[in-house]
C-alpha cells in the first residue's frame, strides 16, 4: 500500500512540476517579447503570473497562455525566437504594431494556433515551418514586405500545402515572387479564400487552383493561359485577375458559368473579343471590370 501511495505522490508531483514548468515557459516567452518590443506601454509585470495577474491583451486557459492580441499599439522591435515557447497559443494577432525583422522559424512550434495574423513591416521569407501549423484556420501575413517564394513540402521540409485546415490565406501586398506551385492546392485542403494580390508572382496560374472558392491574383506578373478549370469555382463571389500578362486570348465563355459571382475584375489581361451575353444572366452579378481589351 505504501508503495502505491508513494507512486501516486510521485505522479502528482511530476504533473505539478510539468504544469509549473509550462507556466514558467509561457512567462519566459512573454518577457522575451516584451524585451524585444522595448516599449513601456506594454503592461506586463515581470514579477507576476501572466495568467494570474493583470497582463494586458493576454488570455489564458488552464493556466496556459492561449491568446495574444495586439493592434495598432505603436510598438517597435521584432519577433524573437522565444515566441515558440508559448506552445498553447491559439490566437496570435499582431496587427499594425510596426514590427520589423523576419518571422522566426520557431513560429512552427505553435501547433495549436488557429489564427495567425501579422500585418506589420516584416521582411524575409515565410518560414517553411508554418507548415507545422495543422490547426491553422486563418493565415494572414498581408501588408508586410515579405520576400521569397511559396513552398510545398518535400517529405523532409514542411510547406504551406500542409495547412489543410486553413480556410483563409491572405498574403497580399508583399514582395513575394516566383511561381505559384501547383502542389499548393489539393483535395485535402479546406481553403476557400486565397488572396495573393500585389506581389511579384510569375509563371502560369496552376490548374489546381480550381479547387479554391475565392481568389485574388491581381497586380502580379502572371502569364500563360488562364486555366479553363477556373470555371470549377462555382461558389466564387469575387474573382480578380487584373493587371497580369496572360497569353492573348478571347474572352472565356466560362465567365457565365460562375453562377455565384457578384464581382468580376479582369482588367489589363490581354483578353480580346466580346463578353458572353450569358454573363449578365448571373442573378447576383453587380460589378464587372474587364476593359480595356486588346484591339
Amino acid at each position: 500500500m505504501k508503495t502505491i501511495i508513494g507512486q501516486l505522490l510521485i505522479a502528482i508531483i511530476s504533473i505539478q512540476l510539468s504544469i509549473t514548468t509550462s507556466q514558467n515557459t509561457d512567462r519566459v516567452g512573454l518577457l522575451a517579447l516584451q524585451r524585444a518590443w522595448k516599449d513601456k506601454l506594454l503592461e506586463w509585470n515581470s514579477g507576476s503570473d501572466p495568467c494570474g495577474g493583470d497582463w494586458a491583451d493576454i488570455k489564458c486557459n488552464n493556466s496556459r497562455v492561449t491568446s495574444i492580441i495586439l493592434t495598432s499599439m505603436g510598438l517597435t522591435g521584432g519577433l524573437p525566437m522565444d515566441i515558440g515557447q508559448i506552445t498553447e497559443l491559439e490566437y496570435l494577432i499582431l496587427i499594425g504594431c510596426n514590427f520589423i525583422g523576419q518571422i522566426p522559424s520557431s513560429i512552427g512550434n505553435l501547433e495549436n494556433l488557429e489564427d495567425l495574423s501579422l500585418n506589420n513591416i516584416l521582411t524575409g521569407p515565410i518560414p517553411s515551418s508554418v507548415g507545422n501549423l495543422k490547426n491553422l484556420s486563418w493565415f494572414d501575413l498581408s501588408a508586410n514586405q515579405l520576400t521569397g517564394s511559396l513552398t510545398v513540402s518535400d517529405g523532409i521540409t514542411p510547406g504551406q500545402d500542409m495547412l489543410t485546415q486553413a480556410i483563409h490565406i491572405r498574403l497580399g501586398d508583399n514582395k513575394l515572387s516566383g511561381d505559384i506551385p501547383p502542389g499548393l492546392f489539393h483535395s485535402e485542403m479546406t481553403l476557400r479564400h486565397l488572396l495573393l494580390e500585389n506581389n511579384s508572382f510569375t509563371g502560369n496560374i496552376p490548374s489546381t487552383l480550381g479547387l479554391v472558392q475565392t481568389v485574388r491574383l491581381d497586380r502580379n506578373s502572371l502569364g500563360g493561359d488562364v486555366p479553363s478549370n477556373i470555371n470549377n469555382l462555382t461558389n466564387v463571389n469575387e474573382m480578380d485577375l487584373s493587371n497580369n500578362s496572360f497569353v492573348r486570348s478571347n474572352v472565356p465563355l466560362w465567365f457565365s458559368s460562375l453562377r455565384s459571382l457578384t464581382t468580376l475584375k479582369m482588367q489589363h489581361t490581354n483578353l480580346v473579343g466580346e463578353l458572353p451575353a450569358d454573363l449578365f444572366s448571373i442573378p447576383q452579378l453587380q460589378n464587372v471590370y474587364v476593359y480595356p481589351f486588346v484591339d
